[in-house]
């Protein structure tokens, strides 16, 4: 997926809210309240459903985890709860109106699910130490390769190894290719 689309955008968020007010939510019509009816006996059906659920989440989670990252998923939190505080503050939400609050935080937790599962569709160019190409890693288009000069010497652990010519990049992941200063 080369491009936004705000329909790949809807969908993930509409998947995503699903999920959550399927596992919970406050109309007594939800996996919890499903289970919640005859525990501790669980059926066969209650159980697939709910292994099902578990993949979902984790699938979910892990893949937000990994297209925001800790801090993201944090500070995307916190720009919810703070727009919240001021919904409260202007009014427009009572807080003590634990259904309305329960419908406010489980369509946020839906939310951050689905833009980090967007986020990861249309991955960012990762840059920086230690993110993304080794440094001085040239990108090639598959099946071709570039050439570049090679350092005179390079150590690697105290060993002086001599190298002339140039060094060959064969293709964009080349975990195994000596990292060149630039």
């Amino acid at each position: 997926m080369d491009e936004f689309r705000l329909t790949g955008l809807l969908w993930r968020l509409a998947f995503a809210l699903a999920l959550v007010f399927a596992t919970f939510n406050p109309t007594g019509h939800s996996y919890y309240h499903w289970i919640a009816d005859g525990f501790p006996g669980v059926q066969p059906l209650e159980a697939v459903a709910g292994v099902l659920l578990l993949i979902l989440w984790i699938f979910f989670i892990r893949s937000t985890l990994m297209a925001l990252g800790a801090l993201g998923v944090v500070l995307l939190l916190a720009l919810f709860a703070a727009i919240v505080w001021w919904v409260v503050s202007q009014g427009w939400l009572n807080p003590a109106n634990q259904r309305a609050m329960s419908w406010v935080v489980l369509a946020l937790l839906g939310v951050t699910l689905g833009v980090g599962m967007s986020w990861g569709a249309h991955p960012a160019p990762r840059v920086g130490p230690g993110l993304g190409r080794p440094r001085g890693h040239l990108a090639a288009p598959e099946g071709q390769s570039v050439t570049m000069p090679a350092p005179r010497s390079v150590s690697r652990s105290g060993t002086q190894m001599s190298l002339g010519g140039t060094a060959l990049l064969a293709s964009r992941n080349c975990g195994s290719i000596p990292r060149y200063s630039m």
